[in-house]
């Protein structure tokens, strides 16, 4: 469980860009507190190229601040977001867009963002309160990224209205993040996951895996 110091408004600072230099490194939520990486940045099946790196994360009073550093090569890169326990997407390959071969344990997204190597705008995607197979994207979410092929220090950011994300009279106390690299096929799966996948990831991109680790933040409400 991680925690980030903010900030009533950290517009001026956060610039989505798809450059995420400007996180601080409490905001590195796959490092501990003295800095040491919790996730190999070279731990993919498919080497260095195709490898989730960190994630990052802050938010303040009107925004949800994510970026994500990976390489992606000439495959996607999809961040997940979970708040609400009674709903979100069991398995992917049923959702009518972005269908992969994931299923998830323990975790159950709400959200996702998703986008592939050389695009510079990655998609929002929201799924139907209270189901499980479609998702509805919402193009108002700013979102910038800088994968291009063969680029290590590539990264994704998102800044999310708090709106967005919540229900009506619910308060966020907590959200549920982590990313994969995918292949662009549908029904495909992928090679690498941040937090490290408890069960492993799969070598052959047919075949299916199983999501079971997560990063869970702590939202303050001040």
């Amino acid at each position: 469980i991680c925690f980030a110091v903010t900030e009533a408004d950290l517009s001026d600072r956060i610039i989505i860009d798809g450059i995420s230099d400007e996180f601080a490194a409490d905001e590195k939520i796959l490092s501990d507190s003295i800095g040491n990486l919790l996730e190999s940045p070279a731990d993919s099946y498919w080497g260095e190229y195709n490898d989730v790196k960190q994630i990052k994360v802050t938010w303040d009073e009107s925004y949800l601040y994510l970026a994500v550093d990976a390489c992606s090569w000439d495959n996607n890169v999809l961040l997940f977001i979970d708040i609400y326990d009674e709903y979100g997407i069991e398995d992917m390959s049923e959702l009518n867009a972005w269908q992969r071969s994931f299923k998830f344990y323990n975790c159950n997204p709400d959200f996702f963002i998703g986008t592939w190597d050389t695009s510079d705008t990655p998609q929002f995607w929201k799924v139907q309160e209270g189901g499980s197979m479609q998702v509805e994207q919402n193009s108002t979410v700013e979102t910038s990224a800088s994968f291009d092929t063969g680029n290590l220090q590539g990264s994704m950011e998102i800044k999310v209205p708090w709106e967005i994300l919540s229900l009506e009279d619910y308060f966020i106390e907590s959200i549920k993040l982590f990313s994969v690299i995918t292949s662009g096929e549908d029904f495909s799966s992928g090679p690498d996951s941040a937090p490290d996948n408890l069960g492993g990831m799969a070598n052959d991109l047919g075949q299916m895996v199983v999501l079971d680790n997560y990063a869970e933040i702590l939202i303050d409400d001040d």
